[in-house]
């Protein structure tokens, strides 16, 4: 499927509704050629001259202002807009990564350290969106993507370009709105009410902020748990959930019912819990720190391959066949072994453990065992710099070494 005069390339559908779909496309005219773009199709749900009219007037005000936004490096870059069939089309950058659903699994539950960092992270974006006068209206995890490239969550999907597809005009010009944009559980009252503010954005981004703390989805957060405990200051969600009086107080405000009493714009959030953010004092784990804890995994695996080879194959005599064995072995467990532990809830393999180190990304976090895999997979490119790409780590200052860099990760004292 092609669109606009066989420049856009359809080669595959991301989503589909009744108002519109998401695809993904080849750009054939871009620079370099053949790019990977989001196009999204947004199709009113009445093609009379009224409903098209004000559709197409709302649909360029929206572009108007995805232009100004996506110079922002956390909001997709506008590419292009068009109209073909009474259907209207918005092209953007298409961002690699995977959404924060993958991180917000049921039952994961994020450190305290972590939330924060998200919280910022989220909320550096969203400070930009609202400087602008713009709301977002469907802020949730699927609407945050975390780039592959930089780890960055970018911001996506916003609830005024869908507003096109929910559009109805009578004959006497009166517009109506026949959908809500926004999604149940991270939606605040007034927005469910037709009067969103920046605000209600605020109130998403605290529903996510408890989402991660205590690994239970908005959806099935029981609504009293956002009243106020009768035994102390604090809101019901926090109980059974490790967060700090400072972090809670925030979170609890930022979900308030009454929108006047919550904060009204991501910019008061983020100030405030950068105020009771810890300085970020990254410490980089030395080169001799990581050749101890290198050496005492490799000896771990070392003797957990001579065991397994000796369960299965007793004693062997043969000397050359014994060590290919063993190599074998040693290759297989450590595929295994590295990348279960540096993506486990430890951080870290049993001699990092011991030498009080951690393998993170870079915003610190705990790392997917798919990260940790192709960290651990890149150390064949250490190893062909015959051992160079190791002793990098010595001579940057984030101490990272070749395989660090290709994978995106950093080694850090645990405390």
């Amino acid at each position: 499927m092609f669109l606009k005069k066989g420049q856009y390339e359809i080669i595959q559908t991301l989503t589909a509704g009744n108002f519109g779909q998401t695809y993904i496309a080849i750009n054939k005219y871009s620079q370099p050629p053949n790019q990977e773009v989001v196009i999204k199709k947004l199709k009113p749900q009445q093609n009379d001259p009224y409903t098209l009219q004000n559709a197409q007037r709302l649909f360029k005000k929206e572009v108007e202002s995805l232009k100004k936004l996506g110079v922002h490096k956390q909001i997709p870059t506008y590419i292009d807009d068009f109209e073909e069939n009474k259907e209207f089309y918005l092209v953007q950058e298409y961002i690699k990564g995977e959404d924060l659903t993958e991180e917000l699994k049921p039952e994961n539950k994020l450190s305290e350290s972590e939330v924060i960092h998200l919280l910022i992270n989220i909320l550096e974006v969203l400070d930009f969106v609202h400087k602008n006068g713009v709301i977002h209206r469907d802020i949730k995890p699927s609407n945050l993507m975390r780039r592959t490239e930089d780890n960055q969550v970018v911001l996506i999907d916003f609830g005024a370009v869908k507003e096109v597809g929910t559009v109805l005009v009578n004959q006497q010009g009166q517009k109506t709105i026949t959908v809500i944009i926004g999604t149940p559980g991270y939606m605040a009252g007034e927005q469910g009410q037709g009067n969103p503010q920046c605000a209600s954005d605020v109130y998403a981004v605290g529903k996510i902020a408890i989402q991660a703390l205590s690994g239970v989805s908005p959806n099935l957060l029981p609504a009293n748990l956002l009243l106020k405990n009768q035994n102390n200051d604090g809101l019901l969600w926090r109980q059974g959930v490790s967060v700090s009086q400072e972090l809670g107080n925030i979170i609890d405000k930022m979900v308030e019912q009454n929108f006047f009493l919550r904060y009204q714009n991501a910019g008061e959030v983020l100030q405030a819990i950068k105020a009771i953010s810890p300085p970020d004092i990254e410490k980089p784990a030395g080169f001799w720190m990581r050749l101890t804890a290198d050496l005492i995994d490799k000896t771990i695996i070392i003797i957990a391959s001579i065991i397994i080879d000796f369960i299965i194959n007793g004693v062997t005599v043969d000397e050359a066949e014994f060590m290919v064995k063993i190599l074998v072995f040693y290759i297989i467990l450590g595929f295994i072994y590295c990348p279960v532990m540096d993506s486990s809830r430890t951080q870290g393999t049993f001699g990092k453990m011991l030498m009080g180190i951690k393998v993170t990304d870079l915003q610190r976090r705990r790392v997917s065992f798919d990260k940790a895999t192709k960290r651990h997979s890149s150390k064949i490119f250490s190893y062909l710099t015959l051992g160079i790409g190791f002793i990098l780590a010595s001579f940057n200052k984030r101490k990272r070494a070749l395989h660090d860099i290709i994978s995106g990760c950093l080694v850090i004292r645990s405390s």
